[in-house]
């Protein structure tokens, strides 16, 4: 244990103490063990607060430790470095509370609540309109970081309200969508200084069996379409305005064009999968090479749907 671990571990300790309470702290996670892609080297420490209480103070023991902080939620669309992250990873999957309002057909949930587990939520209690979350591998935190969508509809249509940590004042802060700068795959979370703690969601009255036959339709398509065999961050490019980017991958003829472990898949051109020993320089060298081609063939400038985790 080092230095900087040391001094966190007395934090945690402290708050432990003094609460009751714990933080659970891994010291030197393979982070390749902790993120769908199964990419990624060690962490200094990875952190899992179960509460915004707990996450405040798990931010203040990195800060305390001299430790950047990565907040990675549960780490479905995050590409981490080879090397790891030298600072603290934060994933928000212990804070998970969720519970709906048939009366207001409302979904209130945690910012790690599982974006399926939101739907299923809804579900049970006749809430309708949320059903394209099931099947999207991320949390509802990362949902609205990156306003997810599937299936015609995105989550900053749905959103009520949203809570969140400004970091830089310490003030927990509750907002409408219309102040969070939601554009496609877009929003204000994407500039940093704001820590989703949770959200409040509203659908519509509806009848369970055809809201969960809906949802078993996505699945099935879901299931159908992309290879949810293989680890992998899910959509790596962002659809370009007129154009679907899969469809120009496959036509670009990168189907199966491989890097190492990495490879663009053969059932969906709009993943890369790790077949196996996959690493964080595979994959980015693998998205140059698509670049370059959409751009040769097309004139266009592709961006990245997923995140990659600085080295820090």
């Amino acid at each position: 244990m080092n230095d900087r671990q040391r001094l966190l571990s007395e934090r945690l300790e402290e708050y432990k103490e003094q609460t009751g309470s714990e933080i659970c702290a891994r010291f030197d996670r393979m982070l390749s063990e902790c993120s769908s892609f199964h990419i990624g080297g060690p962490a200094e420490c990875a952190l899992y607060p179960s509460n915004a209480e707990q996450l405040r103070v798990a931010l203040d023991a990195a800060q305390y430790a001299g430790m950047p902080v990565f907040v990675a939620g549960n780490a479905s669309n995050v590409l981490f470095d080879d090397e790891g992250y030298r600072g603290a990873v934060i994933f928000t999957s212990a804070m998970h509370n969720t519970s709906a309002d048939s009366e207001s057909c409302t979904v209130t949930a945690d910012a790690g609540a599982m974006l399926s587990g939101v739907a299923a939520c809804a579900q049970r209690a006749g809430i309708a309109g949320l059903e394209y979350l099931h099947g999207i591998p991320g949390t509802l935190g990362g949902g609205i970081y990156m306003n997810c969508g599937a299936f015609g509809g995105q989550i900053s249509e749905n959103l009520v309200s949203c809570t969140y940590l400004d970091t830089e004042s310490g003030a927990v802060v509750t907002e409408t969508p219309d102040k969070l700068g939601f554009a496609y795959r877009s929003s204000i979370f994407m500039q940093g200084g704001r820590i989703i703690l949770g959200a409040v969601l509203r659908g519509e009255a509806g009848e369970r069996d055809s809201i969960k036959q809906q949802m078993e339709e996505h699945m099935a398509y879901r299931f159908g379409t992309q290879p949810l065999d293989f680890p992998s961050a899910g959509s790596v490019f962002k659809r370009y305005p007129g154009y679907y980017t899969s469809r120009l991958i496959e036509e670009a003829g990168l189907k199966g064009r491989a890097v190492g472990g990495a490879e663009v898949s053969l059932k969906h051109a709009g993943f890369i999968i790790n077949r196996g020993g996959a690493t964080a320089a595979d994959v980015r060298e693998l998205i140059d090479i698509i670049k370059d081609e959409i751009f040769r063939a097309n004139g266009i400038h592709i961006e990245c749907e997923i995140i990659f985790a600085p080295k820090a």
